[in-house]
């Protein structure tokens, strides 16, 4: 379009293309910095819980995001591997939320399925398919890679209430090499 407008002579529409690309490559390299200090960034010490109750009252305070928590499994250990997934994939959910869902409430659910380990984030916003940005991010492909590194999978819906569900579920043994080898 840039380039259309230029050949054009349309000089105020070459201008309006030109600031729209300079704050989509700006974008573009915020969000880039901001993975890589995740990639980065090790786990919370205190494993996946307690970030999630940190990062609660900051939700609650800054993106006034209402979150309410149902841990059913409060006495069950992650290995390292799996807190670490966990808690990357719950905090781009809940980042996800803020962002772009609209959404003043969100509920996280923790539940021990047989074998597996279920955690569902909901939240009151828009439809994950509704929401401009839901295809544009790399986001939700990097959480279906860390729930395949679990061995389980990641699926969005949207909830009949109004809003979205995340499903993550894998099983909570997952001995496969690949798995060993990231723990080192």
């Amino acid at each position: 379009l840039l380039d259309a407008a230029v050949a054009a002579g349309d000089r105020a529409a070459a201008l309006r293309y030109s600031s729209d690309l300079r704050h989509a490559v700006g974008d573009a390299h915020a969000g880039l910095r901001e993975v890589l200090t995740h990639l980065r960034a090790p786990g919370d010490p205190g494993g996946f819980r307690q970030a999630l109750q940190a990062s609660r009252s900051a939700l609650q305070e800054a993106a006034e995001l209402e979150l309410a928590v149902q841990d059913h499994a409060p006495d069950l250990q992650l290995t390292p591997l799996q807190d670490h997934q966990v808690h990357r994939i719950v905090q781009e959910a809940l980042r996800n939320i803020v962002r772009h869902a609209g959404a003043r409430r969100a509920w996280l659910t923790i539940k021990r399925l047989g074998g597996d380990l279920q955690i569902v984030v909901d939240d009151d916003g828009q439809v994950l398919a509704q929401r401009r940005h839901a295809a544009a991010g790399f986001g939700l492909g990097i959480m279906r890679q860390r729930a395949a590194l679990l061995g389980g999978a990641i699926r969005f819906e949207a909830r009949r209430q109004g809003g979205t569900r995340m499903r993550l579920r894998f099983p909570l043994a997952w001995p496969t090499a690949p798995a060993r080898a990231l723990q080192r």
